[in-house]
């Protein structure tokens, strides 16, 4: 019976069209169409950046700090490739040659932040975050060290500290998406479909 049935459906033009041929010319465009964008989506290149100190404030000081953090080319959050400079101006001409794409400025109590006129979107992102973040951190610990200094010691431990999450092992969704894994099911599954609805 199976076997009259495998001849039966093997003889059929329509079925292999819908079930080999169809699925497959799917997922070559699905390749080709989609083949690297996680890996485009989820990996950041260094940036080209240049830090101006304009002050040895403490405020300047820990700006600097958070940035050198992200410009260690062996931690996993390798951001900024650090440009040197020797000063505002010369910083300036760097950023509007090309030569860097972001320019921090750490001030007294403040940040400035530019950005090369063809700044990509990751490069705006990331700048506007660090800087923002930066100040709205450094605001919540002096205002927690009017009230309390020990609170404040905390906050600022607890804002700095690193931590580490487990993750469950959930199979085909653990770790990154492989395209070619999720290719390979949606062929089978449209296979499937197209041979159920053939009867």
């Amino acid at each position: 019976m199976f076997k009259y049935y495998l001849l039966r459906v093997m003889r059929s033009r329509v079925y292999l069209f819908w079930c080999l041929i169809f699925p497959l010319v799917i997922m070559t465009c699905m390749k080709i169409a989609f083949g690297n964008i996680y890996e485009f989506e989820n990996s950041i290149d260094p940036i080209k950046t240049v830090l101006v100190m304009e002050s040895d404030s403490m405020y300047a000081k820990g700006f600097e700090s958070l940035i050198e953090t992200f410009a260690d080319k062996d931690a996993e959050n390798y951001y900024f490739d650090m440009v040197a400079s020797e000063g505002r101006e010369d910083a300036m001409k760097l950023v509007n040659s090309g030569d860097a794409m972001i320019l921090f400025i750490a001030e007294e109590d403040d940040i400035e932040v530019y950005l090369n006129e063809s700044y990509t979107t990751t490069a705006g992102m990331v700048s506007k975050t660090m800087a923002d973040t930066y100040r709205s951190n450094y605001k919540m610990i002096s205002d927690a060290y009017a009230i309390s200094p020990e609170k404040a010691a905390e906050l600022a431990n607890t804002l700095q500290e690193s931590f580490e999450y487990t993750k469950a092992d959930m199979g085909a969704f653990s770790g990154d998406p492989d395209p070619y894994t999720w290719y390979f099911f949606s062929t089978l599954v449209m296979g499937i479909f197209f041979t159920a609805m053939t009867g």
